[in-house]
């Protein structure tokens, strides 16, 4: 499998994926673009290569946006299920070494929870389900 940057070049147009339950579509130009803006931000939290981040997300198109960030930048990941309980993402959290959490704006308040528990994580960060107009 090639990277979307490879896919963009070539058919930048084309769709990368289509979300079964709503139906976006993302392109492949679409996943090159958020994904670098998400190394960006990755790697302007001092993140460096090796480092890990953790996601806890519900099924929506920013989840390949995000891995794909994590990626760019060096970065280990762990996808985490979106129904775990708070003692539950903790303990993985823990385990994964991950200093980032990015969930779902769904899952904000468990997130939040999540990084007041020292020394877990240095920041979290809340997806929405669509990207803002124009991007």
């Amino acid at each position: 499998m090639f990277h979307p940057c490879h896919h963009a070049a070539a058919t930048p147009d084309r769709r990368a994926y289509v979300v079964a339950r709503s139906g976006e579509t993302v392109k492949h130009r679409q996943l090159k673009d958020r994904s670098n803006q998400g190394a960006q931000l990755l790697r302007s939290l001092g993140l460096q290569r090796g480092d890990a981040i953790a996601l806890t997300m519900d099924n929506n198109a920013r989840y390949f946006e995000v891995c794909f960030a994590a990626q760019r930048s060096g970065l280990f990941f762990t996808a985490m299920s979106s129904r775990l309980a708070t003692q539950e993402a903790e303990c993985i959290l823990r385990d994964c070494g991950a200093k980032v959490l990015i969930a779902s704006a769904r899952l904000a308040s468990q997130a939040a929870d999540l990084l007041a528990r020292p020394p877990l994580l240095q920041a979290r960060y809340s997806v929405p389900a669509r990207p803002p107009e124009g991007h």
